[in-house]
């Protein structure tokens, strides 16, 4: 009877020992699987953000480029405003000495007509 408790044991030993080494094996295939898919999604991860980081890149190239036209339009308008205002004071320096001249030319003779009339008073009033 003790030998067949122990070929049983034996048995049971062996049969553990069989299951253990095969729940090893398949931890160790998942522990494989799951490294594997790890694996694969840190891949496409790092794909999908060298695509991200070419678009903004892109993004920047693009963006540099209107900010360097924008920049070149503006500095045209302010040339060209800058010589509006040039214009505009040459022409308002212009009709000033225009109107000096046209003030000269009416004042002048209201001036002596005055004078005419207060030597008219004072020798009537005489």
């Amino acid at each position: 009877m003790e030998a067949k408790i122990a070929e049983s044991q034996a048995a049971t030993d062996a049969k553990i020992e069989e299951m253990r080494l095969a729940t090893a094996k398949d931890i160790a295939d998942s522990r494989a699987a799951m490294e594997a898919k790890i694996a694969e999604a840190q891949a496409a991860t790092d794909a999908k953000i060298a695509a991200l980081d070419a678009k903004v890149e892109e993004f920047r190239i693009a963006t540099d480029a209107r900010t360097t036209a924008i920049q070149s339009d503006a500095e045209k308008a302010r040339i060209s405003t800058e010589a509006k205002i040039e214009e505009v004071r040459i022409s308002t320096e212009a009709k000033i000495q225009s109107a000096k001249y046209d003030l000269v030319k009416w004042i002048y003779p209201a001036l002596v007509a005055q004078l005419g009339l207060y030597i008219a008073l004072t020798k009537l009033l005489e």
